[in-house]
């Protein structure tokens, strides 16, 4: 992918074409995949502060939710179609959550297939050093879930506790 290029891949199933890649475009959570990585911070407010966000994706009746292990990985995902949203949150101060190389160029491919990357704890514009990234086939489902798990469990609950807690 390059800005303003548009989102390939190369295809050795298809002899080795170069192959326009694109969202699935999906735009209501009912319709949606959700990637749902649980990072690396552990402890029992941390767990109930995951718990809230599983619960709150099977409460708005997502389609499916998935853990795959990888951010770079789950956002080719979201750029194919494979999957419909990814997330996970993080904090420079906590030290925990991804970095940049994990989710800034695979942000591109998302956004040049056609979806929508959104800050994780803001629901604004996306911003590469903030340690966390929220990606979605269409900005319609990227708002419509961020509204969805922030209603009832907000982005600052991610401070809560040090690297264990």
């Amino acid at each position: 992918a390059s800005k303003g290029g548009g989102a390939f891949m190369d295809s050795a199933s298809c002899g080795g074409d170069r192959i326009a890649i694109r969202t699935s475009g999906a735009s209501e959570l009912a319709q949606a995949v959700i990637n749902f990585e649980v990072g690396y911070r552990r402890g029992p407010e941390y767990a109930d502060w995951l718990g809230n966000r599983f619960g709150c994706m099977v409460v708005n009746k997502v389609r499916g939710v998935r853990s795959i292990g990888a951010a770079g990985p789950a956002l080719a995902y979201v750029a194919c179609g494979r999957l419909d949203a990814t997330f996970e949150q993080g904090s420079w101060d906590m030290n925990c959550g991804p970095k940049i190389w994990d989710f800034s160029g695979a942000s591109l491919v998302v956004e040049e297939a056609g979806g929508a990357c959104i800050d994780a704890k803001t629901g604004g514009s996306f911003d590469v050093m903030g340690r966390s990234f929220f990606a979605a086939s269409s900005k319609v489902l990227a708002d419509s879930l961020w509204t969805a798990l922030n209603a009832a469990n907000p982005p600052e609950l991610i401070e809560l506790g040090g690297p264990d807690g």
